[in-house]
């Protein structure tokens, strides 16, 4: 009998309360190493986005990068060489274009440093080209067509007198004193020297002689309206406007100009055969006694320069002394780069408005501050907004975050600093 109890005792299993402290420990355990692999796993989704964002910092900084140091690159080829900076600003601190452009003159500002930062850049430069050229004949205004000198290299005789240009190709039109126009070639007839245009309502006339090449013109922008993916773009100016990288959620623009006024180097006469350099930066103003047609100023002056009482060609006051000769440049606020005077000139002799003009001062810039800040595309890994994230994401464990990335550059164009 004793034999028989002692085999259904042993029999009897758990008790539930050992079954709850049994399956109390069980998840116990199971939760500990749930929590041990949890930030594994964090960081494991964390690694690739990093890369990613990484990566798309790289590429925004490096497409800004390469244009940027080629700012100012002139023509090469016949009697005009040298830099654009010495007849106009080749950075422009707005969009420019045929479609959607800023009011010239204006700043572009970021809205986190208004006072100092653009959130756009313009940057003109001449590329690796053939197509350089001159008038033949006065252009009227408003023009469709061009009359063009043959170019060198290029047949005598036959269609091809002006081998490099193409249609569709964007083209810049310039004059000794700053007068500039850029437009886009419809048709090149070679065998008559003509070059027609799409953009006939020039608010300048450009004499025979003027100068004309082909051109880049090439506009970055940041894109961000607080709901869709920010993204910073890049404009030619006529018919292409591409994101160059998502997830942008910063660019910032700061300019550092010459701390010294501009100054005569050599008086113009009016002598066609003279050459430069005439000024220290800038174009150059006419002769004393000589007039632009096309600008409202009085005789031997321009935007940069007035005459005094002794009869000297000096800066106009607007230009101020930034610091001591020689010195490092000096960053310049939105406030110097709207307020004038303005170049070519605010208004023509007719009182067209000028839709290219800028500030005097942009002549100054020497060196750019470019910011760039790139965030994971992923709003799970990006915490509140705030110094870690410019656009706050979901994510609310430290194990999951992937902080925006910030790069800072300082470039100086080389063909803004050739001689200083």
């Amino acid at each position: 009998m004793k034999g028989l109890e002692s085999i259904v005792r042993s029999e009897r299993g758990f008790t539930l309360l050992e079954m709850v402290v049994a399956t109390g420990l069980m998840l116990a355990v199971t939760a500990t190493i749930f929590q041990m692999l949890n930030p594994s796993y964090g960081t494991f989704k964390a690694q690739p986005e990093t890369a990613d964002v990484q990566q798309r910092l790289r590429v925004a900084a490096d497409t800004v990068q390469k244009d940027l140091i080629m700012a100012g690159a002139g023509m090469y080829s016949g009697q005009m060489v040298g830099t654009l900076d010495a007849y106009f600003s080749p950075l422009l601190p707005h969009k420019v274009g045929t479609v959607s452009p800023d009011p010239a003159g204006t700043f572009h500002a970021n809205p986190q440093c208004p006072a100092t930062c653009a959130e756009a850049l313009t940057i003109m430069y001449v590329p690796t080209t053939t197509a350089q050229t001159t008038l033949s004949q006065d252009m009227p205004t408003p023009s469709s067509e061009l009359k063009v000198n043959p170019q060198p290299g290029c047949p005598t005789s036959g269609s091809d007198q002006l081998c490099g240009f193409k249609e569709g190709m964007r083209v810049l039109i310039m004059s000794p004193d700053g007068d500039y126009d850029i437009f886009t070639i419809t048709n090149v007839q070679g065998s008559a020297g003509h070059i027609q245009h799409r953009d006939d309502k020039f608010t300048t006339h450009f004499e025979a002689g003027s100068w004309i090449t082909e051109v880049v013109s090439a506009t970055y922008y940041l894109q961000d309206d607080g709901v869709s993916t920010p993204q910073l773009r890049y404009y030619n100016g006529y018919d292409t406007d591409l994101p160059v990288a998502d997830n942008i959620a910063d660019f910032r623009v700061e300019f550092f100009g010459d701390p010294s006024p501009p100054e005569i180097i050599k008086p113009y006469t009016g002598v066609a055969t003279d050459v430069g350099p005439w000024t220290t930066y800038g174009p150059r103003p006419p002769e004393l006694t000589g007039t632009n047609v096309d600008q409202p100023f009085a005789a031997g002056e321009n935007c940069l320069f007035k005459v005094n009482g002794s009869g000297l060609q000096v800066p106009r006051p607007e230009m101020q002394t930034l610091g001591a000769p020689g010195t490092e440049p000096v960053l310049m606020p939105a406030s110097m780069l709207t307020d004038g005077p303005w170049c070519p000139a605010d208004v023509n002799s007719a009182g067209d408005a000028l839709p290219s003009k800028y500030d005097a001062d942009m002549l100054r810039v020497r060196k750019v501050r470019l910011t760039f800040r790139v965030q994971v595309a992923d709003a799970t890994l990006r915490g509140p907004a705030g110094t870690l994230f410019r656009h706050g994401g979901t994510s609310n464990s430290g194990t999951r975050l992937v902080p925006d990335q910030e790069i800072r550059l300082e470039i100086a164009p080389r063909n803004l600093n050739l001689g200083r």
